[in-house]
């Protein structure tokens, strides 16, 4: 009895080990060889990954500011087929942007901005570095509110300076500086116009060397009309029907 359950055991296993060769054999009759790209191929798969996106400075003007003693100077290629060729501009210079364009080399996956000079000439610069390295400001979007950002940004942008970045800006950068220093001036006759104090209205708060503020929350509940006014620097003040009752200055 014992030898029968022995021999049916043995007979079990041995199917299952002959259906699984079967499967093995079916699986690798029916298996296709591996396919190898030519290199013309591989060259076109690449080129189809590289396509450039659209980007909205291209027909732009753009300044750039040189620092010739930035240890990292930023070079505009004078062709895509030599990646050491590179031109290193001196002084201020504007340019057109006209095109955006995809690396020439096999394994040169950058893109970059086709560039015209005031002088005619032409160059090409990395995508990456230009976006990076454009600064966010121009002369009318600088205010009270972020004219140390603004000013922190330019870093006096003709002192060659070691520490001074090189950097492209949207607009000719010495109208920049116009505008920060007519704020200065604005601020300085500002303050000289003296502070505020509780129980001014608001007229006299505009004339005063807090000016205008930034922004105004204003609630109104019961006939009291109450004001929040936001100034830079985390600075409140705060009105009642028109009369200032209080002052909220950060330390």
């Amino acid at each position: 009895m014992q030898s029968t359950k022995a021999i049916l055991k043995a007979f079990s296993v041995c199917a299952m080990l002959f259906l699984l060769i079967c499967i093995i054999w079916e699986h690798g009759a029916n298996a296709q060889p591996p396919s190898f790209q030519t290199d013309d191929e591989i060259r076109a798969e690449r080129t189809s990954k590289r396509v450039p996106q659209k980007s909205e400075l291209v027909g732009k003007t753009l300044w750039f500011v040189p620092n010739k003693l930035c240890p990292y100077r930023i070079g505009f290629l004078k062709s895509l087929q030599s990646l050491s060729d590179k031109l290193y501009p001196t002084s201020v210079i504007s340019m057109k942007i006209s095109a955006k364009t995809s690396g020439k080399h096999q394994y040169d996956n950058s893109e970059y901005y086709r560039v015209t000079f005031t002088d005619g000439s032409a160059g090409f610069i990395d995508a990456s570095i230009l976006e990076f390295k454009l600064s966010i400001y121009t002369a009318d979007s600088i205010a009270d509110e972020n004219i140390d950002d603004a000013r922190n940004d330019l870093f006096d942008i003709y002192q060659s300076g070691y520490l001074f970045p090189e950097k492209f800006f949207k607009e000719d950068p010495s109208k920049l500086k116009e505008k920060i220093a007519l704020l200065d001036r604005t601020n300085g006759r500002r303050s000289e116009r003296g502070g505020v104090k509780v129980g001014m209205s608001e007229e006299q708060v505009l004339a005063s060397s807090w000016g205008k503020p930034s922004a105004i929350n204003k609630t109104i509940t019961s006939g009291i009309v109450s004001e929040q006014w936001v100034y830079p620097g985390y600075n409140y003040l705060y009105f009642s029907n028109g009369v200032l009752t209080v002052i909220q200055k950060s330390e």
